[in-house]
């Protein structure tokens, strides 16, 4: 019985070890969950990226030179003109004037030795920074929809005016350049690949600028594909597992979301995408183009030459060209339209059709003179009030629907509008412009 007492003692003590040891081992235990993974998001590339200065480009270049006029729409041209400009130095920008007369734009467009650049909608003068050298902290906040360039051949000597038709504004800027023969020479080549053009003057409006001689185009026929539509829903829904799909005709095709939309046509292969959460915000003509163009790029989903032609604070539109002509239709859109909300897409209509070239042929089409006397003759207000007449393409379906059609033809361009000029048509109303 003496050991009983000792015995209990050492039980205790080796009760209360065990305790402090499971209580230790309680506290700093770690369960083995294994690695877990983060689910990555998947990034959708739709197509090759495309640089700003490509959807901001000019759609029309026109020269003066001694008692003659030259003009181009070449993509090919244009570019080559723009990139002769890399190396060119802008300074000492200042205000002209305010309240310029058409007169005075007429004037100085048609002065010898100077280049004029025709842009579809005003552009902010910051971002011309993709075409040249410019100290934008010196750069005023302004838009322009014509840029004159003032060469004077003997002395290598170039001013730059930068120009809005609407406001009347004009700013002049100095221009410096590194190899004044080789941007002379660029030029000089573009000019002489260049077409013969005529200036058409108005009454107390600018002048238009069109093709003298009758026009060689190319009637094309297109085997159209397409960008699977499921890579558009899955870049724009927040929740891709979330989406019901819903097929109400072969023209008509719906996925929802929580709160985001698209209806789809697969026989225009169009969309119309909203997510109506967020608040309207006006940006700036900068911050529109920039951030419509960062996120369309960022998937490549500029499917073709899409230049920025509307801007009104919220709302951006690239219009679709082929070969330097817009392009333009009643059977499916040609355009794509994006409204922002706190940087992410608000409103998102577009094409997701491509166009993949089958035939193609030589048409001849009128001269631009003659395209006037008719619209004189159909409809002289619009003539007068018109922004400009441009030849372009009519896009059309065929009872092949996987067959476009591309027929080329004069336009009227007024206010976002267009009008096909039509020598057999008396007449003519504006269309809504795709």
């Amino acid at each position: 019985m003496r050991y009983i007492e000792p015995i209990k003692s050492w039980l205790l003590i080796l009760l209360v070890a065990l305790s402090l040891f499971f209580t230790f081992r309680i506290w700093t235990y770690t369960p083995d969950y294994g690695v877990i993974e983060e689910k990555e998001v998947e990034e959708i590339i739709i197509d090759e990226q495309t640089k700003l200065s490509n959807v901001i480009r000019p759609y029309k270049l026109v020269f003066r030179g001694e008692n003659a006029w030259r003009g181009t729409v070449s993509t090919t041209n244009i570019d080559n003109v723009l990139h002769s400009m890399k190396d060119w130095r802008l300074s000492d920008v200042s205000l002209v004037t305010d309240t310029f007369t058409p007169d005075l734009l007429n004037e100085l467009v048609r002065t010898e030795d100077h280049l004029t650049m025709i842009f579809a909608e005003e552009v902010p003068m910051t971002l011309f920074e993709e075409f040249f050298d410019i100290d934008l902290q010196r750069m005023p906040n302004v838009s322009f929809d014509r840029f004159v360039v003032e060469w004077n051949a003997d002395t290598k000597v170039a001013r730059a005016y930068f120009i809005n038709v609407a406001e009347q504004q004009m700013y002049e800027a100095a221009i410096s350049m590194t190899a004044p023969s080789n941007n002379e020479r660029v030029l000089h080549e573009v000019i002489m690949n260049a077409t013969e053009y005529t200036e058409i003057e108005r009454d107390n409006t600018t002048s238009l600028y069109v093709i003298k001689n009758n026009v060689e185009t190319v009637h094309y026929t297109y085997h159209t594909g397409e960008v699977s539509i499921d890579k558009f829903v899955r870049s724009l829904f927040s929740d891709y597992s979330s989406i019901n799909k819903q097929v109400n005709s072969a023209a008509s095709e719906q996925y929802e979301g929580a709160s985001e939309k698209m209806d789809v046509n697969p026989l225009r292969r169009e969309f119309k995408y909203v997510n109506p959460r967020g608040q309207d915000e006006k940006l700036t003509d900068t911050e529109l183009i920039r951030e419509t163009y960062r996120f369309i790029n960022a998937s490549g989903s500029f499917t073709g030459d899409f230049r920025y032609v509307y801007g009104d604070g919220y709302e951006a539109k690239y219009q679709l060209f082929v070969q330097g002509f817009p392009v333009y239709s009643e059977d499916s859109t040609t355009m794509i339209s994006l409204a922002m909300r706190n940087g992410k897409p608000y409103k998102y209509d577009r094409p997701y059709y491509t166009l993949d070239i089958s035939d193609m042929k030589v048409e001849a089409l009128i001269s631009g003179t003659r395209a006037i006397n008719i619209l004189r003759d159909q409809n002289t207000e619009l003539l007068q009030q018109m922004d400009d007449l441009v030849v372009g393409y009519m896009l059309r379906h065929t009872e092949n629907s996987r067959i476009f059609v591309l027929e080329p033809s004069w336009f009227a361009l007024h206010g976002g509008q267009y009008v096909r000029i039509d020598p057999m048509v008396t007449g003519g109303a504006l269309s809504g412009l795709e």
